[in-house]
C-alpha cells in the first residue's frame, strides 16, 4: 500500500486510478484505468484460481522474491507454466539476495536453458537471519487454492523448493476432514464454495455451515474480528485500566463470544472514536472488521447463504460454539486420566488450560469437570505465588481479570 502511494505521488496521479493496489479485503484499483497494480502474493494467487492464464496482465513482477512463503513458491510454479503458454507475457523476478543460478535454471523454458539475468549494482547492508520455530502455517489455505487453480498433483507440483511431503499431506488431510476434498483428492462442491472466500478454510467452512445452526449473523461478525489485527490496546503505563476495561466485555463462554460482544458494542455506540479510546480498543482494527464483515457479507449474498440469528442468548451461544467446532475440530482435546493434562483428539498432543483462569471467572462455570480442572489450575498458580505477589486476575474465589 505504501509503495503504491509513493509511486502514485511520484507519477503525479491519483492513487486507485492509474496506480493502485489490491490486498486481502481491500481493492484500490479502477477497471480500465489502472495500468500499474501492486498486490500481495495471496491476491495474485486467488486471481489465478479464476483466471489461470492471467489474461489481464502483460507483465508480472515478483519483487522481494527472497521473502519466501508457500504462496510465493506456488505462484512461481504457476507463472513458470504460464510462460510456456503465453509467449507475450513478460516475467521479472527481483531480489537482492536470491540464489540467482537456481532461479535461472528454474525459469528456463527448456531443460538445457536458463532465464536471462540482469545485475544492477547497489549498496549492500548487513543482514540478520532469523528462523521460525514452527513450519509455515499457510499450507492448508495454499493447498485449497492450488486445487481450485486446477493443479491436480500437489505432491509432484513443480515447486522451487519442494515442501516436506508429510506437511503437505497433513494439509490435504485437513481439507478432506473439512469435506473440501473427496477421498480421491478432488475438490468438492463445498470446497469450491469455500475457495470463494479469502479466508482460511476453517473459517470458510464456519461461514457456510452457520445457517444450519441459525447463527450466521454472529459467525460472520466473529470471522471478521478474527481477520483483523488485535482489537485490544494495553499501554505500558495503563495496563491496570486496560485490563479492567477488557473485563467489562468478557463473556465467560469464550474468547470468540467476547469478540462478538466488543463488535456489537462498537456498532451500538455508532463507531464513536472516544468510546473506543475510553475502552482501550483499537478504532482502526474495529473499522477494518466492519469493512471485512461487509465484504464477506457480499460474498455470502452472492451465494445465497442466509443471515439469521437466534433470539435466546443461551441457545445462541451454544449454536456459535457448535459452529466453531465444525471448523476447528482439530483443536478439540480431552482430559488424560488424573494427570490434569489435556490431549488433542487427533494427534494426542499435550495442551494446557493455564491461561483460561486469567480470562474467565471460574465461579461462572456450571459444576462439572471443566470447572474443577480450571479451579485446580487457579489453586496451583496461587500456590506457586504464595509469599510473593499473586498474579493479577487470580483471587481466592477465582480470576477477577
Amino acid at each position: 500500500m505504501s509503495v503504491a502511494k509513493r509511486v502514485a505521488e511520484e507519477m503525479d496521479v491519483e492513487l486507485g486510478r492509474e496506480v493502485g493496489y489490491s490486498i486481502r479485503f481491500e481493492d484500490m484499483t479502477e477497471p480500465g484505468k489502472t495500468f500499474l497494480k501492486y498486490m500481495t502474493d495471496g491476491v495474485l494467487l486467488r486471481e489465478a484460481m479464476n483466471d489461470p492464464d492471467l489474461q489481464r496482465y502483460s507483465t508480472i513482477i515478483l519483487d522481494e522474491a527472497h521473502e519466501r512463503t508457500l504462496a510465493t513458491d506456488i505462484l512461481m510454479g504457476i507463472v513458470k507454466n504460464l510462460a510456456k503458454r503465453r509467449a507475450d507475457l513478460k516475467i521479472i523476478v527481483m531480489s537482492a539476495t536470491l540464489d540467482t543460478l537456481k532461479f535461472q535454471k528454474y525459469f528456463g523454458l527448456h531443460s538445457d536453458s536458463q532465464a536471462p539475468l540482469f545485475k544492477i549494482p547497489g549498496r549492500t547492508h548487513p543482514v540478520e537471519v532469523f528462523y521460525t520455530q514452527e513450519p509455515e502455517p499457510d499450507y492448508v489455505e495454499a493447498a485449497i487454492q492450488l486445487v481450485k487453480a486446477g493443479i491436480k498433483d500437489l505432491v509432484r507440483f513443480d515447486y522451487v523448493d519442494t515442501p516436506a511431503p508429510e506437511t503437505l499431506m497433513r494439509a490435504l488431510e485437513l481439507l478432506n476432514y473439512l469435506a473440501a476434498l473427496d477421498d480421491d483428492g478432488n475438490l468438492t462442491a463445498l470446497g469450491t464454495l469455500m475457495a470463494e472466500f479469502p479466508l482460511d478454510p476453517q473459517l470458510s467452512k464456519m461461514l457456510i455451515v452457520s445457517p444450519e445452526f441459525n447463527c450466521s449473523n454472529e459467525i460472520l461478525t466473529i470471522t471478521a474480528m478474527l481477520s483483523v489485527p488485535n482489537v485490544w490496546l494495553r499501554p505500558n503505563n495503563q495496563r491496570k485500566e486496560a485490563d479492567a476495561a477488557k473485563a467489562l466485555f468478557t463473556v465467560p463462554d469464550g474468547d470468540h463470544l467476547t469478540l462478538l460482544n466488543v463488535y456489537n458494542n462498537y456498532i451500538q455506540n455508532q463507531y464513536d472514536k472516544s468510546w473506543t479510546w475510553t475502552n482501550y480498543l483499537s478504532t482502526r482494527a474495529l473499522a477494518q472488521a466492519e469493512n471485512v464483515r461487509e465484504q464477506l457479507k457480499r460474498t455470502m449474498d452472492r451465494f445465497e447463504i442466509e443471515l439469521i440469528s437466534i433470539c435466546d442468548e443461551k441457545k445462541r451461544h451454544l449454536a456459535i460454539r457448535q459452529v466453531l467446532c465444525c471448523g476447528f475440530f482439530m483443536q478439540a482435546a480431552h482430559r488424560e486420566g488424573e494427570t490434569g493434562n489435556y490431549l488433542t483428539v487427533k494427534d494426542n498432543q499435550v495442551t494446557l488450560l493455564a491461561n483460561a483462569p486469567f480470562y474467565y471467572d471460574v465461579e461462572s462455570f456450571p459444576d462439572g469437570e471443566t470447572k474443577r480442572a480450571l479451579q485446580r489450575v487457579v489453586n496451583k498458580l496461587a500456590g506457586k505465588q504464595r509469599g510473593s505477589k499473586v498474579p493479577r486476575g487470580i483471587t481466592d474465589n477465582g480470576p477477577s481479570n
